[in-house]
């Protein structure tokens, strides 16, 4: 699931063409060059989780299926996004929200063949290792909410002394104001 969760963003698969937003490009040696790094960052994504996550040899089986599943959403992904950036230049509102959602319906499938993946490989692990997934999996869940609050708190208009209330802090600003 860690690796899939940075799978799904559309920036993954499009690219800005030089006229402009809503014009993408795919072709050529900067396309091969970017399905070249997505796939070796699912591939770091995965060696990492592998590590994290002390997967014995015992587990090949299960790991392997998930790793397939990984790899296997990662590529319906990329080609789901590289397709819809293609049409979106001449598609009308209806058309890019219907685009829109069979990208959400496909990522709802994937999630669903991942989670049994990983249910199969979760059922093999040992106490200590189904401790260290479930605290990688809570981190990594705690993570958007961490990230909302930050932004969110990033955008809040700061309030001045005055807007405050603040007496001692709007004194001040009033002699300011005032010499």
């Amino acid at each position: 699931m860690l690796a899939l969760s940075l799978l799904s963003t559309p920036g993954w698969a499009e690219t800005q063409a030089p006229g402009g937003p809503g014009k993408t490009h795919s072709t050529g040696q900067a396309a091969k060059s970017l399905a070249n790094k997505r796939e070796a960052f699912v591939e770091q994504r995965l060696k990492n989780l592998h590590a994290r996550l002390k997967i014995g040899a015992g587990q090949a089986s299960q790991w392997n299926a998930y790793a397939d599943t990984v790899r296997r959403n990662a590529r319906q992904m990329d080609r789901a996004f590289r397709e819809r950036a293609s049409k979106l230049g001449t598609m009308n509102a209806e058309q890019a929200m219907n685009a829109y959602a069979d990208l959400a319906k496909l990522h709802a499938e994937n999630m669903q063949r991942l989670a049994a993946a990983f249910d199969t490989l979760y059922a093999t692990m040992s106490p200590e290792q189904k401790k260290n997934a479930d605290a990688l999996l809570r981190r990594v869940a705690e993570k958007p909410a961490a990230v909302r609050e930050h932004r969110a708190a990033a955008t809040k208009p700061k309030q001045t002394a005055r807007a405050s209330g603040n007496k001692e802090r709007f004194e001040p600003e009033l002699q300011r104001d005032t010499a």
